[in-house]
């Protein structure tokens, strides 16, 4: 399978909503790679806005350890909780109106937002472990393989992605493989995306993060929505899922503030 890359149209980004048939399209290539990829979501300079304060904002955590806020996911590679707060407290980031309602079709009208931070490569990063982003839940291949997604981790680069900076390797289809092995043994590809794409993958998709052969690190926000009886044991034992500031609260608009009221940090 070769990842499929959908390119907004001038008028859908007018429009702010995607053409039916178009959504119709990503909703077919989800179901049957696991993932799915959208060039030009976000406008440049926002992500550029992002990138500028998670590095004012984080940069601190930008170290080859883990601190008490942090955790190590592979060689000098770094996962950071990110607050829903200043410019991460936007509507356009973890509501946006084309990655929002794909994931809807995905999960269901009811699903929520899970997690919310950033994995960050640094300069000189391997390739990181090969690996699903949660165990197959009930232990039966005809039932795990078969059943529809549960969550969605859409990830969204703070720097152009490519073969010099490194990017996340997938392997489509492996979501419906329940053995690793077979599913290594599927053709993976490695994503180039722009700042302003985002890529959705099924939570048993099999990828890694490739190596960081740049001078610059190389942070990616990831946005993981579930559904509503799921939650994520496995991930989130030493670091929060999901963090909001109590001052924040009021400036999440009304319909998502269910999603962050049981995190809010007084």
């Amino acid at each position: 399978m070769t990842l499929r890359f959908i390119r907004l149209s001038s008028d859908e980004l007018a429009a702010g909503a995607f053409d039916p048939a178009t959504r119709l399209l990503a909703q077919q290539i989800f179901a049957n790679q696991g993932v799915v990829a959208i060039e030009n979501v976000f406008a440049p300079e926002f992500i550029v806005s992002l990138r500028n304060a998670f590095m004012s904002d984080y940069g601190r955590h930008l170290v080859d350890r883990e601190t008490d806020e942090t955790l190590k996911v592979g060689d000098k590679r770094i996962l950071v909780p990110v607050e829903v707060a200043q410019q991460f407290n936007s509507p356009q980031l973890y509501a946006n109106p084309f990655v929002f309602p794909l994931v809807q079709d995905m999960l269901g009208a009811e699903c929520v937002l899970g997690s919310f931070g950033a994995i960050t490569a640094l300069p000189g990063a391997d390739d990181q472990h090969v690996h699903r982003d949660h165990p197959f839940l009930f232990h039966d291949e005809a039932i795990d393989t078969a059943m529809p997604a549960y969550a969605v981790n859409v990830i969204i680069p703070l720097v152009d992605v490519d073969e010099h900076s490194g990017t996340t390797r997938v392997w489509p289809g492996s979501h419906r493989v329940w053995s690793e092995d077979k599913a290594k043994g599927l053709l993976f590809q490695d994503p180039v995306a722009p700042v302003g794409s985002c890529i959705f993958m099924d939570y048993r998709l099999l990828h890694g993060g490739t190596a960081n052969r740049s001078e610059q690190v190389r942070p990616i926000l990831y946005v993981i929505y579930h559904r509503p009886w799921f939650k994520d044991y496995v991930n989130y034992l030493k670091v929060r899922e999901l963090r909001a500031p109590a001052e924040e609260h009021s400036n999440i608009p009304g319909v998502y503030q269910s999603w962050f009221t049981p995190y809010i940090d007084n």
